[in-house]
């Protein structure tokens, strides 16, 4: 295929309808109906194509599905909803969707990259989609000036450690024979939504944007790339079937009883990695093990114990105080400091968003427990997030295996484990690492603890405003003579962003069980004059009072639920029986059981009615 006419086939100014704009930002559920009949709108805007929303196999996620696809970049395919089923749609890049887009992939290094090119932010004025890990697609009108835009990209040298350094992709322009993942697809890491940050007409590109993807001129014999060209470039391309690298090449290295091969194996299809901290790449697990530098650990559940030793020559620390072997010892060579990890026989499940009121807790306070005792034992960093950790197949490291699984009885049986109080009084206390992780923890600890009192958002925020000023005015300078207090739009801003992400949680179930709900009793102030003991007393009295009115209300609130199940089995005709209405109110059967007596009445009521 040619290019020849291209200036017919790119497609004018637009702007999205409104309720299509609507629609996309409303999806909060993966319903098939709804993202096709997205797709089929969006379809007649640009030229979609479907992509994988998993990675399957070898084939990774946001891959296009179909040969040849980049044909869809010239001319526009017919929309066929049966591509889409559990798919996801791509926007193929070109003069058949009329745009070329810009795609963040680095937002620090993409600011400093502005800064110091003296880039406006006029770019900004233009369609932008908010990606599903939050990163923004800005698209711009794909030029008819003779010029073919196929793909930019613009690196950085990052130094991981002192004389090792990688390239880091910044940001990329997808042009002609590329493709972006549209709004209303699915993230395959966050499952967040695709989303329309700014519905605004699609402006024509920068001069910078087009300098960086401008090729060769059209011709009347210019081929469209194919795939095979494009085969090598950056994970966000897409490889096709033949030209899949041999990813798993590697893995008979050993054997699978290896702890090498359980680490590989504890992994999900995909993997969040990255040359530093941030971890903002996503690829087939090999790809990960062979370029990362720092991998993130799945979300879901806790095959090991991690730990950070921040001093040097610590990678015999856990022999020096005492404690077992560790599965692997994982040492920065330049300064001897080091990560240590324990393997555990049986995965620790743990809260990750949809399954948050599905966890047994018991086991998750067991393991911080240990995790809280090792850490004191082993003096490393408190405020280590135990989800990201150096790479141990990457040779920035030295990392040594050892075939050691341990259960975590066997580990508690090395250590005095804290009691509730200690444990709750070391995150009182604890020590921080900079003046801003101490005043966003207060933040936290002051809004879970007052959120309930407050009437409205802004109220909260004044409030918190206050207390937190006050914070930085007294403790932060106590704590950190040597810096000073935080600049005021430092703590303002700190104050903004807890007020908004506690009052959007207030009422998800997921977090507000942690929010303290004060004054619902009703109950005066504990007079400050009593002595401790007539104060403990008293402290007794008002838990005995509060369990009993939360037991209340927790039995109100599924009589609520008892009735409003009841009078939807009786509109559809259902029969009221005991297993039915366990399965439609989410109530056990031994509840359904205890209340017989309530749901009869409730049934007789709604009988005499009628």
């Amino acid at each position: 295929m040619s290019f020849q006419d291209e200036e017919n086939l790119a497609i004018p100014v637009r702007q999205l309808p409104n309720e299509l704009v609507e629609k996309i930002n409303s999806l909060t559920e993966f319903n098939e109906l709804d993202r096709i009949d997205v797709f089929e709108e969006l379809s007649k805007i640009f030229s979609l194509i479907p992509v994988r929303a998993l990675p399957e196999q070898k084939k990774k996620e946001k891959a296009p599905i179909k040969m040849g696809w980049t044909k869809a970049c010239i001319e526009k395919d017919e929309f066929n909803a049966l591509d889409y089923i559990r798919n996801n749609a791509g926007v193929a890049c070109g003069p058949a969707s009329g745009v070329i887009v810009l795609d963040i992939d680095h937002v620090e290094y993409f600011e400093e990259y502005l800064s110091e090119n003296n880039i406006s932010d006029d770019f900004k004025n233009t369609l932008t989609i908010e990606t599903g890990s939050s990163k923004n697609h800005y698209y711009y009108q794909y030029p008819t000036d003779g010029f073919v835009y196929r793909k930019g990209q613009e690196k950085k040298e990052v130094e991981i450690i002192p004389g090792q350094s990688m390239s880091v992709v910044v940001f990329d322009v997808q042009g002609l024979g590329f493709q972006v993942v549209a709004p209303g697809s699915i993230h395959p890491v966050t499952f967040k939504f695709y989303t329309i940050k700014n519905n605004l007409p699609i402006s024509p590109a920068p001069e910078w944007v087009l300098n960086l993807c401008r090729k060769e001129p059209i011709q009347d014999n210019t081929p469209l790339p194919l795939e095979e060209d494009l085969a090598g470039t950056e994970i966000k391309y897409c490889y096709s079937a033949q030209d899949i690298p041999e990813f798993e090449e590697d893995e008979d290295e050993y054997s699978d009883s290896s702890p090498q091969k359980r680490f590989k194996m504890h992994f999900d299809n995909s993997i969040l990695w990255g040359y530093d901290k941030q971890c903002d790449k996503l690829s087939h697990p090999a790809m990960a093990f062979r370029e990362g530098v720092y991998l993130a650990l799945p979300r879901s559940r806790r095959s090991y114990l991690c730990f950070d030793l921040d001093y040097e020559d610590s990678a015999s620390a856990w022999c020096t105080v005492g404690l077992p072997e560790p599965t692997i010892l994982i040492v920065n060579p330049q300064n001897g400091h080091s990560h240590i990890l324990y393997e555990l026989k049986d995965p620790v499940y743990w809260p990750c968003g949809s399954n948050d009121n599905k966890i047994r807790r018991r086991p998750i306070e067991y393991y911080n427990a240990i995790r809280y005792a090792y850490t004191e034992k082993l003096k490393a960093d408190k405020d280590f997030t135990h989800v990201v950790i150096k790479n141990p197949f990457s040779r920035v490291w030295d990392t040594s295996w050892h075939d050691n699984v341990y259960t975590l009885k066997d580990l508690a049986s090395i250590v005095t484990l804290p009691t509730k109080k200690q444990y709750f009084e070391n995150l009182k206390d604890r020590i921080f690492e900079g003046r801003n992780p101490e005043l966003f923890h207060i933040a936290r600890m002051w809004s879970n603890a007052n959120i309930r009192k407050q009437i409205d958002e802004p109220s909260h925020f004044n409030s918190l405003l206050l207390y937190l000023d006050n914070y930085n005015s007294t403790k932060i300078v106590e704590h950190w003579p040597d810096r000073g207090p935080l600049d005021n739009d430092e703590v303002k801003e700190r104050a903004k962003y807890v007020t908004e992400w506690f009052w959007k949680h207030k009422d998800d179930p997921r977090y507000n069980r942690n929010m303290k709900n004060y004054g619902v009793m009703g109950l005066a102030p504990i007079d400050p004059s009593l002595s401790e003991e007539e104060r403990e007393r008293v402290v007794k009295e008002r838990k005995m009072l509060g369990t009993g009115h939360t037991h209340t209300e927790k039995a109100k609130n599924t009589d609520n639920i008892l009735r409003r199940t009841i009078d939807k089995l009786l509109a559809s005709g259902k029969r009221l029986s005991d297993r039915n209405i366990s399965k439609n109110s989410g109530k056990s059967i031994n509840t359904i059981r205890s209340r017989r007596d309530f749901i009869n009445s409730y049934i007789d009521s709604k009988k005499s009615q009628s």
